[in-house]
């Protein structure tokens, strides 16, 4: 019994120490600060926006900038899940929920969600598809 204490006291740190998977290491990274579109996939299609669109996250709050019409609505992004993303719109008090996934590595952050609000099924993976939403971004230098 003493050897069996003796192995379990050895074994007991590296166990706890054993290193975090890389698919949870990466969704625990803050999505906070300001994050600049470097593209953006609409279905199979690809779409060039405006220079310098920007997404500053704090929290669940959402803010976006250098968009044709600046919005007067509330957004915001809701983690659900291990690597889920729910981006909620808030409009003249209609709310509407995109369903989404995500993943951030080495400063690349790219969130795919559903075409339909409410109703849209949540991708189930990161990649373009004429059912989904795919924005790719870089952190923004300064930020």
């Amino acid at each position: 019994m003493k050897g069996l204490l003796c192995v379990l006291l050895v074994l007991a740190p590296s166990v706890l120490a054993a290193p975090i998977p890389k698919s949870i290491k990466k969704n625990n990274k803050s999505l906070d600060g300001q994050w600049e579109v470097t593209s953006i996939l609409i279905g199979e299609s690809s779409f060039v926006g405006k220079d310098r669109q920007l997404w500053t996250i704090d929290g669940e709050s959402l803010k976006l900038e250098g968009y044709t019409e600046e919005s007067k609505r509330i957004d915001k992004l809701v983690r659900v899940e291990t690597d889920g993303l729910d981006w909620v719109i808030s409009e003249s008090g209609t709310v509407r929920t995109y369903k989404g996934i995500y993943d951030i590595e080495d400063g690349i952050w790219r969130f795919c969600f559903s075409l339909t609000a409410d109703t849209g099924e949540r991708p189930t993976s990161i990649s373009k598809s004429r059912n989904v939403y795919l924005y790719t971004f870089k952190r923004s230098e300064g930020k």
